[in-house]
């Protein structure tokens, strides 16, 4: 597959931008029109530095953590957060909420501290974002403005190990809630450590989503991580779901 090669050859964030760039604006993933979305963009470059600003199409930010960071920009202007379709929702620590509500409070404290016309905004700069969340340094960032944040995700922000366990990526998987999507790249883990790469047929991939998510309405999942990385993945879920081992 192109996409394995570009991610052996280290290329793959690179490629995927120059791939997106071929896109018609409509299909770009973004449900607003282009008129509607062109003010939000505009008003999110005047958050960067003069060099930043003459950059012709907002994909083409780099490095990859200020990209992050402009997208999440564009939407905290938007009065919106990230989708879970949308890398952003694991990358800044939506995944780890527990509900809507928590997500949020989480999207509320970004907005005051990167929408400067909102009440109670903290003004903190756009450089100033992306370089702490690009050095792991978001917890010293929120804390430098008082702002108070989810202890889950606090937790989340300072263990680089943590923000690369697969079970981020099975809550994404299970939110988006497509099973076709099992076969993206960025969800290869979750086929091979949740059971899913076991799946003869569609039928049973839906299944095993719906034991997952009515399973992480009641469990830990870092508790669930755990038992997979221990191989009793079964044991574990099995006092809170009928399951028959094959």
């Amino acid at each position: 597959m192109e996409v394995d090669r570009w991610q052996r050859e280290g290329v793959l964030v690179e490629n995927i931008k120059k791939e997106f760039r071929k896109l018609p604006e409509d299909m770009r993933g973004d449900s607003l029109s282009h008129e509607t979305y062109r003010p939000f963009l505009e008003e999110a470059r005047t958050y960067l530095s003069p060099e930043d600003q003459q950059v012709e199409n907002w994909i083409d930010v780099d490095p990859e953590a200020k990209f992050e960071s402009f997208e999440l920009l564009r939407m905290v202007l938007m009065g919106t957060g990230p989708n879970p379709i949308q890398n952003l929702w694991v990358a800044f620590g939506f995944c780890v909420c527990q509900s809507e509500h928590e997500e949020g409070v989480l999207g509320g404290t970004f907005l005051r501290l990167l929408n400067h016309s909102v009440r109670g905004a903290v003004k903190c700069t756009f450089d100033k974002f992306w370089r702490a969340h690009h050095a792991g340094q978001l917890i010293s960032l929120m804390d430098s403005y008082n702002l108070k944040i989810n202890p889950r995700v606090k937790r989340f922000w300072s263990s680089p190990e943590e923000r690369k366990f697969s079970v981020w990526y099975l809550k994404q998987f299970l939110a988006i809630n497509e099973p076709a999507k099992l076969d993206e790249l960025r969800f290869q883990s979750v086929r091979l450590d949740y059971g899913f790469d076991n799946c003869r047929e569609l039928e049973d991939i839906c299944t095993l989503m719906e034991i997952y998510k009515r399973l992480l309405l009641v469990v830990d999942p870092l508790k669930l991580h755990q038992a997979c990385i221990e191989g009793r993945l079964f044991e574990f879920a099995n006092p809170y779901h009928e399951m028959k081992p094959e």
